[in-house]
């Protein structure tokens, strides 16, 4: 079987940017299958494209500057999709991805991400016999509706405002176009469901459309238990995507600067998300908070963070998946995070035994000092939610169950064509 995927950003290096989904999902299902994908990049670089090659994986990059640029909001005003799903639209590339599919004939095409949409339904239009799924990572709209229920600038909650009408237009209407709508989390697929209705989307409810199939994660040595030495530090690391920074702001202003006086732990935080806290550094290091940059080697980040007693993850805004629990769980790292992160693993994790969970300063604060006192036991929760990744999120189920999907895709459409 062949199938094209089509990505809104390379996949390699996998560990920039929340790549691994992409990286990973491709590595899985090329033990099984002929993969092919396409993805725009800023430039071509071969060391990124070798990689998948010697993985299986044929890449089809194409050269397009898909970064912000503000100015283009004008033009957004006449625009019927929403400023972030526009600017990946390039008639040129529409067209290489239409000489792609003339070359290699996939038996489905998977579209990843809403910013790459409008793509396969030109695809759509042009070959109607290939079965096409589009896999949002995660529902823009709510990454929207997150945001303003939480950001208190005017000026980014007059643009939010009016580009959340726009999104929640355009998702709904490509989801109504697809053959399939593959969500990451359970809470996703409900959200989108709700949306279809408020919407009048009825294609939307029909019996199997809407799917989830959840993300695995690379397994790794418990490093949590092997490192024995520990720091009296919490450890946070994420990408300086908006939903992270403002996620650490709240995090910062609204937990840590209330509790750090009245607890022994600092606070060291790596990534590319540390630019953002630049200039409050000195400020910052007053109240325990240590800004230790971006260390592009996973391997010694991993060690890095092991040295900690807990990873957070104080996320408030977003959507999809919380990959970085994930990732903290996959080295051993016992997890403190918010309700809102548990939300897409609450079938699998349960508070107190896989992972821990707080929503305020006080609900913090108790949690550290259980730890300090030695009234919890961190090496439990490491061990029982290592234990269920292994058992729950192997990438080989993930690459399972979109095998099935594509079996019974194709072969509805073999049906089709017969009569």
């Amino acid at each position: 079987m062949r199938v094209l995927y089509i990505l809104s950003q390379q996949p390699y290096p996998w560990w920039l940017y929340g790549r691994s989904s992409y990286y990973y999902t491709l590595l899985s299902l090329s033990k099984f299958i002929d993969v092919h994908v396409s993805f725009p990049v800023s430039s071509i670089k071969e060391e990124d494209i070798t990689p998948l090659r010697q993985n299986n994986i044929n890449p089809y990059p194409y050269v397009l500057d898909t970064k912000d640029k503000y100015y283009k909001l004008l033009f957004n005003l006449f625009e019927k999709e929403p400023f972030k799903i526009r600017k990946y639209w390039n008639k040129n590339y529409r067209n290489f991805l239409i000489q792609i599919t003339k070359e290699i004939k996939p038996d489905i095409i998977q579209v990843h991400t809403p910013h790459m949409a409008l793509y396969g339904m030109e695809l759509k239009k042009i070959f109607p016999e290939i079965p096409i799924i589009l896999r949002p990572q995660d529902i823009a709209s709510q990454q929207i509706e997150t945001l303003l229920n939480n950001s208190k600038n005017p000026f980014l909650n007059l643009i939010a405002s009016w580009q959340l009408k726009k999104t929640i237009k355009y998702e709904t209407y490509v989801w109504n176009f697809y053959d399939k709508v593959v969500f990451l989390t359970k809470p996703n697929l409900q959200y989108a469901k709700i949306l279809c209705t408020q919407n009048n989307l009825l294609n939307c409810e029909n019996e199997g459309k809407f799917l989830y199939i959840m993300d695995g994660i690379d397994v790794k040595e418990n490093l949590y238990i092997r490192n024995k030495y520990k720091e009296d530090s919490i450890a946070f690391a994420a990408s300086d995507q908006i939903q992270n920074v403002l996620s650490l702001k709240w995090f910062l202003n609204n937990i840590w600067f209330k509790i750090f006086s009245e607890t022994k732990f600092k606070l060291n935080v790596y990534g590319k998300i540390c630019e953002h806290f630049k200039q409050e550094e000195n400020i910052l290091r007053e109240k325990k908070v240590y800004l230790n940059g971006f260390i592009e080697s996973k391997d010694k980040l991993d060690l890095e963070l092991s040295k900690s007693k807990l990873f957070i993850s104080p996320t408030i805004v977003g959507s999809g998946y919380r990959t970085k629990i994930l990732d903290a769980g996959s080295i051993g790292m016992p997890v403190l995070c918010t309700s809102f992160d548990l939300e897409p693993f609450s079938d699998f994790l349960e508070p107190n035994q896989h992972i821990l969970v707080a929503d305020t300063k006080d609900e913090f604060l108790k949690i550290l000092k259980k730890i300090e006192y030695n009234e919890l036991s961190l090496e439990n929760i490491s061990n029982n939610f290592y234990v269920v990744l292994k058992q729950e999120f192997s990438w080989d189920n993930t690459a399972k169950k979109f095998l099935t999907l594509y079996s019974n895709l194709k072969n509805t459409s073999l049906q089709i064509k017969d009569k």
